[in-house]
């Protein structure tokens, strides 16, 4: 692997902290230098993650993509910056995941989505009369273009809860930041939305 020379990128650099088990990044600049936390902790991370890794020139050029692609939306520069480190430590680090398509309503067409796209995902159960939201906004950070699946980061400031159809499961609540897998027909960009099929979410 390459690591970028240019820049202080090429000080930044992962490592995994045993005591808090969070997968850190270390910011080095000519101000000083801080270490920040993702949300990764061991049982998320694949074998790369232990010991020290510099950035790559593609985890710099996925940081700059989705920092772009986060732009409007409204959250602060702390905010992105979390949600983006987080992201591409996902990337990178992350174990494999199986695709968690049960629980989520199933779209026609199943149009391949890009990494960096901001798309909607949508529960297939609810928990009724909860007042939490009945979709949630994902961040694309990886696509699996063979198995017709992606990764996604749930990136709505609210949990999406999903509820279990029998008893004696609990329910399941999707955080800000939280990673997961589902296949193309899952999602749906924002702009493919009409009022027939918002009718049919029953998001209006």
């Amino acid at each position: 692997m390459n690591y970028v020379k240019f820049n202080e990128w090429e000080r930044f650099k992962w490592h995994y902290n045993a005591r808090i088990d969070r997968l850190c990044v270390t910011i080095i600049t000519n101000v000083g230098e801080a270490v920040g936390q993702t949300l990764l902790g061991k049982v998320n991370l694949n074998e790369k993650a232990f010991g020290e890794s510099y950035f790559t020139k593609d985890d710099i050029d996925c940081y700059y993509e989705f920092m772009q692609r986060l732009a409007d939306l409204s959250f602060s520069y702390d905010e992105k910056s979390m949600i983006v480190f987080n992201a591409v430590a996902t990337r990178r680090f992350h174990k494999e995941m199986k695709p968690v398509d049960p629980i989520f309503r199933t779209f026609s067409g199943g149009k391949p989505v890009e990494v960096g796209e901001v798309v909607l995902a949508f529960p297939e159960y609810t928990i009724k009369g909860s007042g939490t939201p009945k979709e949630a906004d994902f961040l694309v950070v990886e696509v699996d273009y063979v198995n017709r699946n992606c990764y996604l980061m749930q990136i709505s400031k609210d949990p999406i809860v999903i509820g279990e159809t029998a008893k004696d499961k609990a329910d399941i609540s999707i955080k800000l930041g939280t990673c997961i897998r589902l296949s193309f027909d899952r999602v749906i960009r924002p702009s493919a939305l009409n009022y027939e099929l918002i009718k049919t979410l029953n998001i209006a």
